[in-house]
């Protein structure tokens, strides 16, 4: 009888509500050749769904569901996975990462770790920055501004350049 045993997972135990975590699942088959899976569960009293990404397609997993992987491989063989995992709603989740053995089309668990996984709200977005001073002009008032006039009276021309205005701000 095949036995599926899981070897090493990566999976997140901190998140923010709807950010895309990583995680990674490697198996084997320690038992004679036959059906082993993995499978990451979302356990029936978690606060809502949770989303498993894999291979480009969204899974949604209610909680008391599991999203399982299978393949037939011969003992000390391992296969090794990775996708994505999103929570839709913030509160602490139990996950399931399992492996085992099919017989038939019933699944057998042969090893389980529980992953508890602290979902909270996004931060706020940090407060716009003050602009930062200009150089040469006192705290409190704004930048100069440089104007030029040009008059023209009986052919005569006055070009003033470079007035610096000061102004206080309200």
């Amino acid at each position: 009888m095949p036995t599926g045993k899981i070897i090493d997972f990566t999976f997140p135990t901190s998140t923010e509500v709807n950010k895309k975590e990583n995680w990674r699942l490697t198996f084997t088959n320690t038992g004679d050749r036959g059906r082993v899976y993995a499978g990451i569960g979302n356990l029936q009293d978690n606060p809502n769904n949770l989303i498993i990404i894999y291979k480009g397609k969204n899974y949604v997993l209610p909680p008391g569901y599991i999203f399982y992987l299978y393949a037939e491989i011969d003992p000390g063989q391992y296969i090794a996975d990775e996708g994505q995992v999103m929570f839709i709603t913030e509160g602490n989740y139990m996950v399931r990462i399992e492996a085992g053995h099919l017989v038939g089309d019933r699944i057998e668990p042969d090893h389980i770790e529980n992953i508890l996984v602290e979902v909270r709200k996004p931060a706020a977005p940090p407060p716009e920055a003050p602009a930062p001073p200009t150089p040469g002009v006192p705290p409190g008032l704004t930048t100069p501004m440089w104007i030029s006039i040009g008059l023209d009276a009986i052919g005569l021309a006055i070009s003033i350049i470079g007035l610096a205005l000061m102004l206080k701000r309200r």
